[in-house]
């Protein structure tokens, strides 16, 4: 009986994951860091309307900025979990503040740097081009995330 029930339960697990769609179409796959990168600079560029000698002289700042942000954000992520004490609880949230604090500093920061490449006006076109970029991102995964994958609207 445990040796059937294994069987069947194996061919469930098989079934299902053949069952899955198949990666490679628009929104399916793993996640390309190039084509994002080339996606956000294309966004930025054309909210911000910046020409290609003022890009070139912007995005290695930018670039720069946004890998020392996502080492922020780890160290933010670390503490997602649920402290098991009072103390812990109190300490998780003095650390994440104290990051967000060091994520703000180094934002400013950077924000001078922009200023040194760039007009006040596209600095500021740029920073809302960032975030309207991740806005229109979440918005666009959560319309993909509920819509069929093509190969299932035949069914």
């Amino acid at each position: 009986m445990k040796r059937l029930f294994l069987t069947i339960t194996i061919t469930l697990f098989t079934v299902v994951a053949f069952a899955q769609p198949q990666m490679g179409g628009k929104g399916f796959g793993k996640f390309d860091a190039n084509r994002f990168k080339q996606e956000m600079r294309k966004f930025i560029c054309g909210q911000a309307q910046l020409t290609e000698q003022e890009a070139d002289k912007f995005f290695p700042l930018f670039e720069e900025m946004k890998a020392k942000e996502r080492a922020l954000f780890e160290k933010q992520r670390k503490f997602q979990h649920k402290p098991q004490t009072e103390e812990d609880y109190k300490v998780a949230i003095e650390t994440y503040d104290k990051i967000d604090l060091e994520l703000k500093t180094l934002q400013k920061s950077y924000h001078q740097k922009f200023l040194k490449v760039l007009p006040a006006k596209k600095v500021f076109l740029v920073i809302r081009a960032d975030d309207g970029f991740r806005t229109q991102m979440f918005r666009n995964m959560a319309k993909f995330s509920h819509q069929p994958h093509p190969q299932q609207k035949n069914r």
